[in-house]
This record gives C-alpha cells, structure tokens and sequence, in this order.
C-alpha cells in the first residue's frame, strides 16, 4: 500500500461510499450491534475497503486476469434433488443423486474433463421430461449420468408458486428471450425474472396395476397365489392380483391420503359425509372386503370411522402411500395412470381435505406432508391446472386460482353437493375472467420482443394499446388470449394476413409451461461430496418433481443421431476448436455419395469398404512358439478369398520370414536362423495385430444412414483425403470435424470455413444462439496467417506485440519476466495495454492529438 493510501486509510474522515455505509447501518441493525461494535465493523469495512483500491497507474487488468476465475463446467443439482423419470413405461420419482450412483455402480463410469460420466446405450429406456423450442413437454432419452465434486455452497431459488430447487450457481436454467428458450446461468438470474414451471404433464397411460410387487418384501414371500387372487396364509381375505386403475380405485386412494390411516390389519376412512362414505362401500364391496362402520364423538365432534379390516389391503397402502399425517404420498403408479384413475384421486383427496371458497376464489387444499402437497400438485397438470404452494406453520397449503374453477369441474368434480354448487359458482366467475378485461398478475409471459407492436402496426392498430407490454415484456396469458380474439377479428374485417404473428401468439399461450417469477435467491451450504447431472438428447431440458424445468447446457457425448457414434459435443467441443488441437477426442466424417451410388445398397457396401480392418479383427486366437522361435496365428472362420488378402499382406509386409498356412492356420517364422528373444517376438506379435489388412486408415468404424434423399456414411475417425479420392464419393459435400485435415487437404479457406460451421453447430446443439459476426471474426484471427492457431497463449494471444495484453492473458510473471530479460518495450498503441493502465484508448478522437499554431502576442 503507497503512503498516501496508509494516510488516507488512517485519516479520521475517511468517508466510504453511501451504499456501504447503508449496508453497515442495516447490518448492525440487524444484528443490534452496541456502537462500539459498529465502530469495529467500520473499521474492518474500511481496510476491506483500503486494501481492493488501486493507485493511478496500476496494472488492474493484469490483476483482474489472475484473480478473477470460475469453474465453467460445473453445472449441476444437489444430491436430494427429485426429478421426473419415465422407465419402462412408467412415470416415477427419482432422487438425482441415487439415481446416477446406482448407475454408477452398475454400468461403470470414466473421468473426463473433471466430470465422472456414466455413457448409458442408446437403447436405454431412461426418459426425463423435457421442454423443446415449441414450448412443449415431450419425454426425451437420457444419454449419460454425470456428477462432479460437489462446491462448500450451492444456490437454492424459491418462486412465486412455492417451487424450489436447489444446484450449482453454474447450473444453466432456461428463459424466453425474442420467443426462444434459452439457457441462463443460475449466477446471471435475479429476483423478478421468471423460469420455466411444468404446467401440463404429458399422459402415459397404464390401464391396469399388479399389485403383487407392490408389498414389502418380507410379505411377498408368503403370498399365495389362486384363480388371479392373492391371500396371505393366515387370511381369509383375498385381493386381485391385477386391478383396474379405474376411477373408484384411484378415489379410494385419494380418499385415504385425505381422511386415511392404517394400521398393521386394517385401514379406517374417517368422515361424516353420507356420499363420502357411500363411495367407500362401494370400493370394499367391489373387492369383497370385511369392514365396520363406527360412530362416536371425540369430545369436540362427531365422528364416522369406516374400517375395513385385510392385512393385505393395509400393507399394500401402507408400502405405496405411508402412513402417519407427514409421511403420506401420492403413489408412484398414479403418475403413469389414465386420467379416470388421476380424476378419481384428486375427487376423493379434495372433497376430504380440500374446499371451495367463492369470496376468496380459490380452491384449496392442506397436508402436514410436502410430499404429498408436491405430488397433488403434479397431478393437477394432468388437466393442465396450476397449482400454488405455500406453508403456513407445520402446514403445507395447495391454492389453485379460480380461473381453473370450469377445468377442476368438468375434469375432477366432486361428489359433495356443497362442495359442486360452489365449484358452479367459482366455474361462473371465472368464465367472466376470461371474457371480462381482468388481470392475471401471476401467470405472465415474457421475452416475445416486439410481436404485438408489429402486428398492431399491420393491422393499423393503435400501438399504445401494446407499448407497455412490449416495453415491459410481460403480458398475462389472459390478457393474450384477449389479444389473440381481437387480432384475428380485425385480420378478418380488413383482410390481412397476420398468419404467422397469430401462429407464434398462440404457442405462446398454449405452453406447457408457466414462467413462475423468482421471489427469493440465496446460498446454501451442502455437504455431500458430488452434484449431479444428466446428458439429455435434445435441448438437454429436464425437469425436477417441484416442477422445475431447468437444463444441462454444454454438456457432452451424445450418440450422432442413429449412427452409434459416440461425439463430443458442447463445452469440451469449443476447447477443441479454438485450442485447434491436431486431432478431435471423438474425429467423424460425414461421406456424401454420387448420385450413381446414392443407395442403401451400394452405400453399405462402400461403408464396409471403408471401415479399417486390422489382422485382430480375423484373429480367434494367437500364440508364441518359443521353441521352435515362431509365431501361430488361428484364424476365425471367413471366407478363401478373405484368407488369401491376409495372406497375401503378411507376405508383402514380412518378406523376411517364411508365411505357412494350413487351413484356418497361419504360421510365421525367420527364413534364416535369427536370434529371436521372447521380447522380440512379442513385439511382431504385436505388430501383427495392428497390421493393416484392408480399409482406410483411422475409420475404425462405418455406419449408413438416410438423410432426406441422401443416403450418408458416418464414420468414426477421420482420413479426409483418402476418402476425396474415392470413386464414389460426392467429395463437394463431405466434411470431417478435423480441421487440420481440411486445412491439409483443401486450404486454409476451407479451414476457416470449417471453424464457423463446427463452432455456430455446437452453439445450436445447445440452444444457443450468437451472431455470427463474432464466430467469423474469431476464425478469421484463428487463421489469417495461412496457418490455424490457438487462442490461447501459444497462438494469437502469444503473437501479441504488447508486452502487458500477452501478460494480461495468462502466465502474467513468465511474460514480464521474459521481456524484461529480452529488453522488450511496449510503445501502448493497442486497446488492452491502455485500459490497464488506465490511458486514454487509440481510438475514435483519441487516435489524433491536436496541433495548434500560437500567434505572436
């Protein structure tokens, strides 16, 4: 610290800037400091404060270069996360965390570029819930688990509607810009911008359950199994082993979850309702149960306690729903049942715990367990209701806003007549919502630009109307809906065409999601050792059991489309190109054919043709003779005209020894008596399998596709310039990803040509969009010297003339320390070297100094 800086700091009056000093006050008022405890923290702030200045002259950018630095790869959720998982058909709920790790354990996994990644095959049957750029929810396959070593803290954001979630700051979410999803970095968002919540949960129907897997395990064991029923051995009482996910199945459900408990041999359904009760005598009769009807009064109501006694039925409950007030939730099964079943449970759950409230307009429900609140909460999107979660002491609260009233009446219903005629009425009131100019101040859209001015403008529309909607970029989707009506109105009446306008409105207001508005952003500590992630196929969305959709941006290996090929795609695809590494981690070609060949047939046949064959390919087995000082090699069954090609390379490549074969039997031995070491025939035993027998050098493998009218070879592995002079090859449209090989074979032209198009897909793949100017300008710098070269210090930021911006970019001592010994000077006349040091930048006016001829006074 310079002097005059250690004067200022111990000056009385030092005066600190008024928002720290704002802070220090809210602090210590929080805290209830005494004054000579804020005086301390004065203290302590003004050091802080004295310590991050900088003096005139001071090489700040350098400083900035070496201090400022993030770990751009960690992208991923806590280990207790929940997500939304359909495997085997089925909808389920899976803890992120143990579902990577049982992976994990089972498949194997590999280290890469700090991640662990587990690759799953692409026939898995692993999908998550994933929103795509129509801003559908559609279920897409999970390619790879992945986790890394878990930071001391993680980022939990809260929205408006009671979600949460919880992930590294790095974890990219996904926003709606200029009416495209787009990912966004958890450090870039801010309280008031909004995030993508599940709205509508795509159907996946499963017709019927069997029940018999569904027991705690120590009761499956002594299942007896007759006529499609199962019974315990000590019990009379028998269940089917197959029931109907049918309406009265999925009431009884959501009946016990509202009014239930069980106990080891029977379940009891509490409630004084007539109709309620009616619909529980209904469910036992159908499955022959025994129960009781009991009427007391509990000292502060009457009560109707309806017990139906079968160990088998309570232990079914008891495994899929829990019991006890804060355990209970929504079985699993629910979630892949047909909408009967789904409107059955939400029935019998509201008309017990729910009610309906006109003044208030709103439904709502209660619970003591979240789990239970999150998975009703789910099952409400099977309709395409959203619902609203809030906690209220030890309780959980569940509101559903009255303009869903007609959908939860005609989908759900109830079967309480007081409950039904005040849904009627709240059904009335919200018809007048949509018809009515009300305000929806919760269900919001943003990011649509300048949609609804362009159209008001073609329609003569007076533009003030939507200037505050576009200024703001929030408009209501009942407002929209209103917008759309009047729009195709006045496009009817004067006869123009707003077809595609209207088309982009209307997926906006069809979303299968709500953008719930963030309320709340903080730290949290975390003390698991790994987070986690998933490899999505697609845009790489998928969505948490809060109903979260967030994403997996720059991620890597996807299978390439149907070929098998394993590709590096995402952020360790970017290193790749602009480090201009000599060979990619995974080198492909894609291999266009004439149109004389452009066909399955002759496409397989040229892409068997291609691929490189190597001795080890044929060889079954092969063994060192260390007597008689040769080498036998025993050949898989093939075809004569197969043995002959190896034959005859093993001849030409080995001219030196004696090549005898026998059958499916190949020997190689010394013409002349050599002194041959066990260590020298094992190193031509091992020259021999890697001898090339046919194929291309590199293609280690070939594979056919069709794209459109094309019939394609993909390939993995790379030999650019074999492959042009083929016959049969379209070499006009072939490409590789190695970009050497094309700067090698067609020039650097080609080569920059290759950068933009290998950088602007990888963006694309991730959703990502970015002008192309800055693309093109990066390629451009990469090769304007007739050779490709790294950004980096070893390439265009090595060839810097400045002594500061090479020490401004990396290894900033080596560089100082190396021009001070080379004697080197740097005369300032670039941007970086003078924002350093904070001069006037050779630009603009500042590239001229200004002359004047004095007169004689």
């Amino acid at each position: 610290m310079s002097e005059e800086l250690q004067r200022l700091y111990s000056a009385d009056n030092l005066e600190l800037p008024k928002k720290i000093r704002e802070d220090i006050d809210r602090v210590s008022k929080e805290k209830k400091l005494s004054s000579d405890q804020k005086k301390k923290l004065i203290e302590a702030v003004k050091r802080e404060y004295i310590n991050s200045c900088f003096e005139p002259g001071e090489a700040i950018g350098i400083i900035s270069a070496q201090s400022i630095s993030e770990p751009a790869t960690q992208m991923c959720l806590a280990h207790n996360e929940r997500i939304i998982i359909k495997s085997n058909n089925e909808v389920k709920i899976a803890r992120i965390g143990g579902l990577v790790d049982d992976a994990f354990d089972t498949f194997g996994y590999k280290e890469i570029d700090g991640y662990e990644v587990c690759d799953l095959p692409r026939n898995n049957q692993v999908f998550v819930l994933s929103l795509n750029q129509e801003e559908k929810l559609e279920w897409r396959r999970v390619l790879a688990y992945n986790r890394h070593i878990s930071p001391k803290r993680l980022i939990r954001i809260r929205t408006k509607s009671g979600r949460k979630i919880v992930a590294t700051d790095f974890h990219s979410f996904v926003t709606r810009k200029n009416n495209r999803i787009i990912p966004i970095s958890g450090k870039e968002l801010k309280v008031g911008d909004r995030i993508p919540v599940v709205r509508y949960l795509p159907e996946n129907c499963n017709t019927y359950l069997t029940i018999g897997n569904l027991f705690p395990v120590k009761f499956q064991n002594t299942f007896i199994k007759k006529d499609g029923l199962i019974s315990s051995p000590h019990g009379l009482v028998s269940l089917p082993e197959t029931i109907n996910l049918d309406s009265s199945f999925g009431w009884f459900i959501g009946a016990y979850l509202s009014e239930g408990h069980s106990s080891h041999s029977e379940v009891c359904i509490s409630n004084v309702n007539e109709d309620y009760l009616s619909n529980v005598r209904k469910f036992t009769q159908n499955l022959n149960l025994n129960y009781k009807e009991f009427i007391h009064h509990r000292g502060f109501a009457w009560s109707h306690d309806f017990k139906i006694r079968s160990t088998l039925l309570s232990q079914f409950i008891i495994h899929v729903c829990g019991t006890g007030s804060r355990n209970r939730r929504v079985p699993e099964f629910a979630y892949s049942a047909p909408e009967q079943f789904v409107s059955g449970l939400l029935r019998g759950y509201f008309d017990g715990d729910g009610s309906v409230s006109v003044s208030k307009k709103m439904i709502r429900a209660h619970s003591n367990s979240e789990e239970l609140i999150d998975g009703i909460k789910l099952l409400l999107t099977r309709f395409g209701i959203f619902a609203y979660k809030h906690k209220e002491n030890k309780h959980y609260y569940l509101l559903i806003p009255y303009k869903y009233a007609p959908i939860f009446l005609s989908k759900i219903g109830s079967d309480i007549e007081e409950k039904r005629k005040r849904l009627e009425q709240l059904s009335k009131l919200a018809k007048k919502f949509w018809k009515d100019k009300s305000y929806d101040f919760t269900d919001m859209i943003g990011g649509f630009g300048n949609i609804l001015y362009r159209i008001a403008k073609k329609l003569k529309y007076p533009t003030r109307y939507v200037n505050n909607f576009t200024k703001r970029q929030k408009i209501g989707r009942t407002t929209l809906y209103r917008y759309i009506k009047l729009f195709e109105r006045l496009a009817k009446e004067k006869n123009v065409d707003i077809g595609k306008e209207i088309q982009l409105l209307k997926r906006m207001f069809n979303s299968d999601v709500v953008w719930d508005e963030i309320v709340d952003i903080h730290y949290v500590d975390y003390e698991k050792e790994y987070v986690y992630d998933l490899s999505v196929d697609g845009l790489e969305t998928f969505t948490t059991f809060d109903g979260v959709v967030t994403h997996n941006t720059m991620r890597t290996f996807h299978f390439a489309g149907s070929a098998g090929v394993q590709v590096t795609l995402g952020l360790p695809r970017l290193i790749e190109i602009f480090d201009a590494r000599k060979e990619p981690t995974t080198p492909i070609m894609t291999i266009y054919l004439k149109e004389k060949y452009n066909n399955k047939k002759e496409s397989e046949r040229i892409a068997k043709e291609i691929k490189e064959k190597r001795l080890k390919n044929f060889v079954e087995t092969i063994s060192l003779d260390l007597t008689n000082k040769k080498i036998r090699i025993k050949l898989k069954k093939m075809k004569k005209s197969t043995k002959k090609e190896i034959v005859d390379v093993l001849r030409e490549k080995f001219k030196n020894y004696k090549i005898k074969t026998r059958e499916r039997t190949i020997d190689i031995e010394p013409e002349e008596e050599e002194e041959l070491t066990i260590k020298d025939l094992q190193r031509i035993k091992n020259k021999l399998l890697e001898l090339m027998v046919s194929g291309i050098p590199k293609v280690k493998n070939a594979i056919v596709v069709k794209e459109g009218n094309d019939w394609v070879i993909k390939t993995l592995g790379s030999n650019f310039g074999k492959i042009l002079t083929l016959e049969e090859v379209d070499f006009k449209r072939c490409h590789t990803n190695n970009i050497h090989e094309i700067a090698e074979v067609l020039g650097i032209e080609a080569a920059r040509s290759a950068l933009i198009k290998e950088t602007s897909e990888t963006m694309q793949q991730q959703g990502l969009n970015i002008d192309d100017r800055h693309i093109i300008l990066l390629a451009d710098i990469m090769t304007f010297t007739g050779e490709i070269s790294a950004v980096g210090r070893y390439g265009v930021a090595g060839m810097k003339t400045s002594v500061l911006t090479r020490a401004g970019f990396e290894e900033t001592i080596k560089h100082l320390v190396r021009a001070s010994v080379r004697n080197e000077t740097d005369d300032f006349n670039g941007l970086f070297e003078n924002v350093m040091v904070n001069q006037q930048v050779p630009v603009g006016t500042g590239m001229f100094d200004l002359i004047a001829r004095m007169g004689k006074e």
